[in-house]
């Protein structure tokens, strides 16, 4: 499946080749690019002119494509996802380290340890 976000190519403003990363991020996202990636893969090519290639028409992508179309939306842009994800992973780390030493935990101690993050996150501002 395709990632939505869209954070996986970028190119830094002071990278030392920026013309040569940019002309790279072209190939990469060009139509024809795409139709191989993604015939390789069975998963949607980023661009739509890529998209009515013969290779992404059959019903689970024809499906697939619709949903992104007509539903997908951007994700949020979050100043604080860094702590965010900190706090998180965090909580879900202690929480599989809990169950793997103790064999399972309980609804409470998540919503405990995600509440904690919430607090966190909160004090962090």
């Amino acid at each position: 499946m395709t990632h939505v976000a869209g954070i996986n190519v970028s190119v830094f403003q002071n990278t030392k080749h920026k013309d040569a990363a940019l002309a790279f991020v072209k190939f990469l996202t060009s139509p024809a690019e795409q139709v191989a990636l993604n015939q390789q893969f069975n998963s949607l090519p980023v661009v739509k002119a890529a998209q009515s290639d013969p290779a992404f028409s059959s019903p689970n992508l024809k499906t697939y494509n619709s949903i992104l179309a007509d539903h997908a939306a951007p994700m949020p842009e979050i100043a604080q996802e860094g702590q965010m994800e900190q706090f998180i992973g965090a909580a879900v780390k202690s929480l599989v380290a809990t169950a793997a030493s103790k064999g399972s935990v309980s609804e409470a101690q998540v919503k405990s340890a995600l509440s904690d993050a919430n607090q966190k996150m909160a004090a962090a501002g």
